[in-house]
């Protein structure tokens, strides 16, 4: 066994995981995965090229730090035993390490979700009537998008051909025609994204993205959804409705970083979540039993950590429409 650790400079440790030496080889695959370009894992990180020449370099994605990095260090019980020497991460890969070590199961594939079923599986309406087109830098996310839309049976239109909607980085190159735009937001171009929304703008996902994510977008771009976009979370403001179903309140940290929350959220919600903002509140609707709600609000406060506290909202019940009695 060891002790994995992560910790900020100058504070306490931020987490620990014990974990046994076979988990700790199959986490060790994935992070190698990652910084070579070649991820063994859904929604990985990757180094896209990337190599490592600066000391703030995050040591996953080798992304340029903008900030405070935590520090993952590994402790075997056995002294003679070697650790990992202290390393920094950036905060989306020190979150995405966090939910690997505490419980990577499904990733593993030995547990199956209540929604998807077996990892690797998603659900999705028929979107075969949609042309897309792939205008992303990122390798990764580039495979990816093009990977979901063909098991999809979304056509994958060529460079400069018309589509439905493009998959585009910010900013988006002039002159691509397609009538909805979805952006590919790395977590360094966050801070861009409030002046590149739009009425063209169908939704904007993460680097990297989740097959999910993606449909859950796609379908969008089949009803024709128009957002109005919140300019202080850079997320689409939500028609409040009479009965709310079971929701999230999350409320930002006084100080804190409001792009870094929406981001993070964006990046480790399901995605077919509803992440939006009602009469001004940043909230987040889950498709879950109400009576599920509190283990959403744990998981997404252990992804955030002191960015932002998330509450239970039981929303309104909706009553039957038929009553029937004998």
């Amino acid at each position: 066994m060891a002790t994995l650790t992560a910790a900020m400079p100058g504070a306490g440790p931020a987490w620990t995981a014990r974990v046994c030496w076979q988990c700790l080889r199959w986490l060790y695959d994935a992070i190698s995965g990652a910084r070579n370009d070649e991820p063994i894992l859904i929604g990985s990180p990757t180094a896209n090229g990337r190599q490592l020449a600066f000391e703030d370099q995050c040591r996953v994605c080798r992304h340029l730090l903008d900030g405070p990095a935590a520090i993952i260090t590994l402790t075997p019980d056995n002294p003679g035993w070697t650790g990992w020497p202290p390393v920094p991460v950036c905060p989306p890969c020190e979150t995405w390490l966090t939910g690997l070590a505490w419980d990577g199961r499904s990733a593993r594939q030995l547990a199956t979700r209540a929604i998807d079923g077996e990892y690797g599986d998603w659900l999705h309406p028929n979107l075969r009537s949609l042309s897309v087109a792939i205008d992303v830098a990122d390798r990764a996310t580039r495979a990816v998008v093009a990977t979901v839309c063909e098991r999809m049976g979304v056509a994958v239109a060529a460079r400069g051909a018309h589509a439905d909607a493009v998959f585009s980085e910010i900013p988006v190159a002039p002159g691509l025609d397609a009538a909805r735009v979805v952006l590919m937001v790395g977590f360094d171009a966050r801070h861009r994204l409030p002046g590149a929304l739009g009425p063209r703008v169908a939704g904007w996902l993460t680097i990297p993205a989740t097959p999910q994510q993606v449909a859950a977008t796609l379908t969008q771009v089949l009803r024709n959804t128009r957002h109005a976009w919140d300019p202080v979370t850079a997320l689409p403001v939500l028609r409040p409705v009479p009965m709310l179903p079971p929701a999230l309140s999350v409320v930002v940290a006084h100080g804190g970083d409001v792009l870094e929350v929406t981001w993070l959220l964006r990046r480790f919600a399901r995605g077919y979540d509803t992440v939006g903002v009602i009469a001004g509140k940043l909230v987040l609707i889950p498709r879950v039993p109400v009576a599920r709600l509190g283990l959403v609000a744990e998981r997404l406060e252990d992804v955030l950590r002191g960015r932002a506290v998330v509450t239970p909202l039981a929303g309104t019940p909706y009553p039957p429409r038929l009553h029937v009695s004998a």
